[in-house]
């Protein structure tokens, strides 16, 4: 049984594909681009307030208000925002709220 030429060109077309489809289905969903932004926000923020000293430099302590100022705000709005989105919201779910008026 002898194939065209076309019809080869066709069928390995086809292949590729149906290769290429199931490969990108495999792939994870991004995350919506402010859930994105938050975390690393709310990373920077959660870092900043694990490196008071005893004495704390008011440099620190000004780049702390800045990197947390409203991130219990944004994390509730996000969460009503993003609830039918299950991987921004276990993106989300690992941050505890009120961290504003919790001392670090």
């Amino acid at each position: 049984m002898d194939i065209e030429p076309h019809c080869l060109k066709t069928l390995s077309l086809a292949v590729w594909l149906a290769i290429s489809q199931a490969a990108c289905a495999q792939q994870q969903p991004l995350l919506p681009e402010e859930v994105s932004r938050y975390v690393a926000r709310r990373e920077l923020c959660e870092h900043l307030r694990g490196e008071i000293p005893d004495v704390p430099d008011a440099s620190l302590i000004q780049q702390i208000n800045e990197a947390c100022k409203g991130v219990d705000t944004e994390l509730t709005r996000l969460s009503a925002e993003f609830a039918q989105n299950p991987q921004a919201m276990s993106a989300l779910a690992g941050y505890k709220r009120n961290l504003e008026r919790s001392s670090p």
